[in-house]
This record gives C-alpha cells, structure tokens and sequence, in this order.
C-alpha cells in the first residue's frame, strides 16, 4: 500500500481518483488547492503525487518545482493532470520535473495503472519517500 496525495481543485474528480485508488490498496489524502498540498507532504508524507496543472491559488508547475527543490521530496514522484492538451504544456511539465503527465479526461484504470508503474519504478531505483526510515536504522 502506497501513500497518494492528489492535489486536485474539482472535487468530483479529487473523490473519484481517491474512490479508484483506494480501491486499489491505496491510501489517498486529497487537496483543492497547492498551499494544502504542500502543507500535506510534510503532514501526509506521501509515496505520490498527483497534481493539477491549473490551481486556484498556483499554477502546478511551480508546486512541482517545490517539490523537486526539497530535499525531503526531491525523489518523490510527481504525475501531473490536466485538462490541457498543449505539447508545450507537457513538455513543461515533464521539465519541471513530472514523471508522467495524464491528460484529463482518462480511464481511471488506465490511472491507477501508471500511478502504479511510478510506485514500482521509484521503488526499484530506490527513491523512498523520506517517511520510512533509513536502511539498517
């Protein structure tokens, strides 16, 4: 079981990926906007995040860009959502640091089987989220 915080202002959506994701063996904390996200990876300490690209109160390429400058989270990964089918706006979003980037609207199995891949490839390389505790502690 993975820990998957998915910041997410539409709330339908927020609850249907959590539905999914718990339905998958998940645990899922949600967030409308990137200042309860970024309050929640210290509170929640998240495996994942899924993110929005547009929020009320910042635009998710600059949370990502938080995220990937902390020390705590740098390794933690990042799946961007949205609503915007611009190339450039993936581009920027796998620049700023995404491992993946899922363009709304989706198949939720098709979600839940890419948050999935992100989990198995983080653990594989040995990108732990600074929740568990260091190797031979």
């Amino acid at each position: 079981m993975a820990r998957i915080l998915a910041i997410e202002d539409d709330t339908d959506l927020a609850e249907l990926l959590a539905f999914h994701l718990r339905a998958a063996g998940h645990e899922v904390m949600t967030t409308p906007d990137a200042h309860g996200g970024l309050a929640a990876l210290d509170a929640f300490r998240p495996d994942l995040v899924l993110l929005d690209i547009m929020l009320p109160d910042a635009v998710g390429l600059s949370v990502c860009e938080t995220i990937r400058h902390t020390p705590e989270t740098a390794y933690l990964p990042v799946v961007f959502l949205s609503g915007c089918r611009e190339p450039e706006t993936r581009e920027l979003a796998l620049q700023a640091g995404a491992e993946d980037f899922i363009t709304k609207p989706f198949a939720t199995a098709d979600l839940v089987a890419r948050v999935e891949a992100q989990l198995v490839i983080a653990a594989h390389f040995h990108h732990r989220s600074y929740r568990r505790e260091p190797v031979g502690t």
